[in-house]
Formats: C-alpha cells, sequence, structure tokens
C-alpha cells in the first residue's frame, strides 16, 4: 500500500525470516525488487474492513494517505 499507484523498490536484506526486507537497502548486496504499490482506497470499497493494522518499518504516512476515504468509512472500527 502506498498514497499512490505505480511502482517501488523493495530490498530483501537476507535475514532469513524477512524480518528486515524494506524499502531501504539495510545492507551491501541486498536484493532489489521492484513491487507494485497503490493506495488502499483504490481497492478496498470493493472489500471495505471493520480494522486496519498497519506495521510497515516506517512507511506508514504513506499507507494512511492513501487510506484517506476508507479511514472515513462509518463501517471502520478501528485502526
Amino acid at each position: 500500500l502506498s498514497d499512490r499507484g505505480g511502482e517501488m523498490p523493495f530490498f530483501e536484506n537476507d535475514a532469513g525470516d524477512a524480518s528486515t526486507d524494506s524499502l531501504f537497502a539495510r545492507r551491501d548486496g541486498a536484493a532489489r525488487h521492484v513491487v507494485p504499490v497503490a493506495p488502499g482506497d483504490s481497492w478496498l470499497p470493493a472489500h471495505p474492513p471493520q480494522v486496519i493494522k498497519v506495521d510497515v518499518e516506517g512507511f506508514e504516512p504513506e499507507v494512511l494517505r492513501g487510506l484517506g476515504t476508507t479511514l472515513c468509512s462509518p463501517t471502520l472500527r478501528a485502526v
């Protein structure tokens, strides 16, 4: 999720458990992948959530900006 559609780099930092994979290379030689991103508002209307949990290692502002309409939904109970 993001505040815009498109693609972004995502780095596999090779911790073996995905705990340090992120939008930033945290070690030399981190594998770079290009992944699609989209605002949550672009696909959540089909599946309106009651609860949203965001855990994106520092990318929270972008994710929340892409959820503007969803965050105002009367069916949403918690973030």
